[in-house]
């Protein structure tokens, strides 16, 4: 991996790779979205499911699920 991990922004293509594989060796994280999965992650945020996002698939948008979350009209839901 790459020397410096200060920022998600100084990641290599190799860091993401290998944090995409680290987070879920049977199903790596879609690497436009390892970024923010990771982020969220070494946080203490437990996510169930996420995307990159593109056309056809179950959300055109960057998605990340965490536990508890509603959706209403299809769009993340929190009752505060």
């Amino acid at each position: 991996m790459g020397e410096s991990l200060d920022s998600p922004n100084d990641w290599t293509q190799e860091d993401f790779e290998c944090f995409a594989s680290e987070i879920d060796r049977l199903y790596p994280v879609d690497l436009g979205i390892v970024r923010a999965v990771k982020v969220l992650k070494d946080a203490g945020f437990a996510t169930i499911e996420s995307w990159e996002g593109r056309e056809g698939h179950a959300y055109p948008e960057p998605t990340i699920n965490l536990p508890g979350h509603a959706l209403r009209d299809g769009k993340p839901w929190v009752n505060s």
